[in-house]
């Protein structure tokens, strides 16, 4: 039977508000004989409960800054856009699916959120707060572009999957800076940014890197394989 996986949409105000994801994590779900279930913006209790009780797994994706409201740190000027809704919007989804145990995969800015869903803080802009980083953001603004190397730790979902050392994409400007309760570190690249965590009891694991945009690394839909067979 299909694993069926939630994946949260975000909003997007033109002329007529629009709920958007990336189409990518619905191609490498389809691609391995899962059904993607989108939920929208809406903090209902009951369609939230609803959205939980039919899914087998929960993808979080990228998009924009957490609000530091929910790490209880003042805006600095490098702030860029947030969407507060949707950051409590998915803390709800993802409340209920940590109570659950639902295996849970977070990207970019997912993995962010579930940082700080755990206590933990952020870099709100790595370039102005961050020891010496290298270049995290790609200015070709085509995602699957590499730009440097991780060393990943033994024994963990990325290690499996990568090797010990790889190069990744990276197209964020906010960083982990204090690890959530409960987490480890699995990846770092060379100037010691967080590139990949796992919690230590729960089916959770989250890289800073895109491995939806897989264009040069075939490894990346492997990661997707992982988190799938999380799913008892």
């Amino acid at each position: 039977m299909s694993k069926i996986i939630g994946i949260p949409l975000w909003t997007h105000s033109d002329v007529v508000r629009r709920q958007e994801t990336n189409n990518s994590f619905v191609e490498k779900l389809i691609s391995l004989n899962a059904i993607p279930l989108m939920y929208p913006q809406q903090p209902d209790d009951r369609s939230v409960d609803e959205f939980i009780n039919r899914i087998d797994g929960l993808i979080l994706t990228g998009g924009a800054d957490v609000s530091t409201v929910l790490y209880k740190e003042e805006m600095s000027n490098e702030l860029q856009e947030t969407q507060y809704h949707r950051d409590l919007v998915e803390m709800k989804i993802l409340k209920k699916a940590v109570e659950k145990q639902i295996p849970i995969f977070g990207v970019c800015r997912g993995l962010q959120l579930i940082n700080v869903f755990f206590g933990g803080t952020l870099y709100q802009d790595i370039y102005s707060q961050f020891d010496n980083p290298f270049l995290h953001s790609d200015k070709n603004n085509k995602g699957y572009e590499y730009h440097h190397m991780i060393e990943t730790k033994e024994g963990s979902i990325l290690r499996k999957v990568l090797g010990e050392r790889d190069y990744v994409n990276s197209i964020h400007h906010q960083a982990i800076k204090d690890l959530g309760q409960g987490l480890k570190v699995t990846a770092k690249a060379s100037d010691k940014m967080i590139e990949g965590i796992e919690h230590e009891s729960l089916p959770i694991f989250a890289t800073q890197f895109h491995p939806e945009l897989d264009k040069y690394n075939e490894k990346y839909i492997d990661i997707f394989k992982a988190f799938l067979e999380m799913i008892k």
